[in-house]
């Protein structure tokens, strides 16, 4: 974190603390609390602010409108809201629509490699039992920042 500059480093950590609860939200529960994204979805806006530009807004617009219009439907509200959120913090740091993108498969990727292993795959695809997918996320995020 030391090449980021002082408000980079707030910004991973209010990432790290929202995600930290969310996750043991999620595995508790299988749901994520609104009042989680009420604070960081705010909190996120105003680390990008300064450096916000027209090609990282409209990146972030069209990853809101695919996440909300498709992905939520097959997996949820909460863990298509942490989606958003880690691509509002990603997009601090330079990243872009390929980076949201990119971080989703590898985390239905990693999510097919642990739940095959321990055998929570049925014949159909489908997980047997359900598993919190927000750890996944939180897990994983850390690589595209």
């Amino acid at each position: 974190l030391r090449h980021w500059e002082w408000y980079g480093q707030l910004a991973c950590g209010v990432l790290a603390a929202y995600l930290l609860v969310a996750a043991i939200q999620d595995d508790q529960t299988y749901e994520v609390y609104d009042f989680l994204h009420i604070l960081a979805v705010p909190t996120g806006v105003i680390f990008i602010v300064d450096s916000a530009s027209r090609e990282k807004l409209l990146s972030l617009a069209i990853y809101a409108a695919v996440q909300i219009g498709i992905f939520m439907r097959m997996y949820g509200a909460g863990d298509g809201l942490v989606f958003l959120v880690c691509a509002i913090y990603e997009s601090r740091f330079g990243k872009g629509l390929s980076t949201y993108l990119l971080h989703m498969a590898t985390v239905f990727a990693v999510l097919l490699v642990v739940q095959g292993v321990r055998r929570n795959i049925s014949k159909k695809g489908n997980l047997k039992k359900p598993v919190a997918l927000v750890p996944y996320i939180a897990a994983t995020v850390w690589f595209f920042l």
